[in-house]
């Protein structure tokens, strides 16, 4: 199958289906109801932070599955660190530190964020390092991650 951008998202007619367009939706809504997990509701959408539910169709099927389920940017994984100090989500709440990581030379850069809507919601939420989203992996430092925030 061969995807393009289009007005409206289509379903392919086949399994080599040339031409199928895709619609770009903003990810506000998935981070909505991610909120909403974090705080404990039960989520028809989420498996844990940041991961989908999967499709366990068939007998005997866990209704919280992980089998085939996607991952969103804040959960996106960089498997290949070799040093593994880049964490599970920081490419999208913590992209100064992620690109302090990944690249040498850049001489000094401003660290404090002008707006990062995730951590400004998360610290708006009361989240902490003491008080962390549900499914959220203590090896990423959520107080290191605010710091970047301003504090007004």
């Amino acid at each position: 199958m061969i995807y393009y951008p289009g007005e409206v998202g289509e379903t392919p007619e086949h399994g080599n289906d040339r031409f199928v367009t895709y619609e770009l939706r903003s990810l506000e809504r998935l981070w909505s109801l991610q909120m909403e997990a974090a705080a404990g509701a039960d989520s028809a959408v989420y498996h844990d932070w940041g991961s989908m539910r999967g499709d366990c169709s068939g007998p005997g099927h866990s209704p919280r599955c992980s089998t085939n389920t996607a991952n969103l940017p804040w959960n996106w994984d960089d498997e290949d660190d070799e040093d593994d100090e880049l964490y599970s989500g920081q490419y999208v709440l913590d992209p100064v530190y992620a690109i302090d990581h990944y690249f040498d030379d850049l001489g000094p850069f401003a660290s404090t964020y002008l707006r990062n809507p995730y951590l400004e919601d998360l610290r708006a939420a009361g989240y902490s390092d003491g008080n962390l989203p549900v499914g959220w992996d203590r090896k990423l430092s959520l107080d290191q991650m605010l710091r970047r925030l301003p504090t007004s």
